[in-house]
């Protein structure tokens, strides 16, 4: 049970750094999740408070700890809607999420005396069945945000949310772990599920600060919907040929690509379109995203570097940044992804064919 204390006052711990913005950075998302983590701190409390005598001492500890398991769920939701989304605002409809919270209060101060036993039943799987399809939900917006950010970014950095990714996954981890816990009847089965309550919390505090700015403010895109890229025509008919002329000479007379911080607006902006224009372009004329596109001429500008017997003194890694990748990972990934080999498979290739005379 020591663990499982110390478990409750690390996600209070956690729920504080986030509620209080100390890095300054996606702080509307840090304060949602921070107000999770502080309501899943009070559903542990109320445990701990029910399990000892302080439930007996304190008669109203248990239910006001345990009133906020009903909107636990919605404000981790709402927290992954503001870090995939920097245009989104709580709307007065996002408060019939809370209703459930609600409806539970009276439960909780007296009116459970009046409802049939089973209802307790009814009460505890509403609250698992809440939490597990909340997060569901929550993770597929991330996997949606994943698809959508190579719209409009080409090195996706801390955009692509891995570190929210495991954070997911680890609350994921927790909620399994609880949701088994009921079937822990023995102390060392217990005390494992206090280890692993523990071990989360500990690595969801290191993701938590591991954050970056998602969406620099200089870069930040406007909503682009889903229908951006394959709804009607955009541009006029005669404006197409000339704007994929122009976006060619930029990539290739001025190597736009190269700078690491170009975005889906700064481009837009070179060519004086707006967004969801040059998206349309880029995914129906052109046939790529943002991503996809810039990201051709970074391989290209990589391989022709790795191929060059001037620069084999360069390093893979300053020949990724050269070339306008922000990262090493990035680099790597994108180059096989593309190439189907390394950058140091394709040097090695190329060195040992030159020795070979070929």
């Amino acid at each position: 049970m020591l663990l499982f204390y110390l478990g409750c006052g690390s996600i209070f711990l956690l729920a504080f750094i986030l509620l209080s913005d100390v890095k300054g950075i996606n702080t509307a998302a840090n304060r949602w999740m921070g107000i999770f983590y502080l309501f899943a701190g009070f559903a542990m409390l109320g445990f701990i408070a029910g399990q000892t005598n302080t439930g007996n001492e304190w008669p109203f500890l248990v239910p006001v700890m345990e009133s906020t398991r009903f909107a636990m769920a919605p404000a981790l939701y709402f927290a992954i809607l503001h870090y995939t989304n920097i245009h989104y605002r709580f709307r007065k409809n996002d408060l019939l999420h809370f209703i459930p919270a609600l409806l539970f209060l009276p439960i909780l101060f007296g009116a459970s005396r009046y409802l049939p036993p089973w209802m307790g039943i009814v009460v505890g799987l509403s609250i698992k069945l809440q939490i597990i399809l909340y997060w569901i939900s929550g993770y597929l917006q991330l996997r949606k945000h994943g698809q959508h950010i190579t719209n409009f970014t080409a090195n996706t950095g801390p955009s692509d949310l891995s570190w929210l990714k495991n954070l997911m996954l680890l609350t994921g981890i927790m909620i399994i772990n609880q949701l088994l816990s009921s079937f822990f009847r023995y102390a060392a089965g217990a005390s494992f599920s206090y280890v692993i309550y523990l071990a989360a919390i500990y690595l969801s505090c290191y993701y938590a600060l591991k954050q970056d700015n998602i969406f620099p403010p200089l870069t930040t895109p406007e909503p682009l919907s889903a229908d951006t890229c394959t709804g009607p025509p955009r541009l006029h008919e005669n404006e197409t040929a000339a704007l994929k002329a122009q976006l060619d000479k930029l990539m290739r007379d001025e190597k736009l690509y190269t700078d690491q911080e170009l975005s889906l607006p700064q481009l837009a902006e070179k060519l004086d379109l707006s967004l969801h224009e040059l998206s349309w372009l880029l995914n129906k004329e052109i046939g790529k995203n943002f991503y996809q596109y810039i990201n051709y001429f970074r391989i290209e500008q990589a391989k022709e570097l790795l191929q060059s017997p001037r620069h084999l003194h360069l390093s893979i890694l300053a020949i990724g940044f050269d070339a306008g990748f922000n990262s090493k990972t990035t680099f790597n990934s994108t180059f096989k992804k593309m190439v189907g080999m390394t950058p140091r498979e394709f040097r090695d290739l190329v060195v040992r064919m030159d020795a070979g005379g070929q």
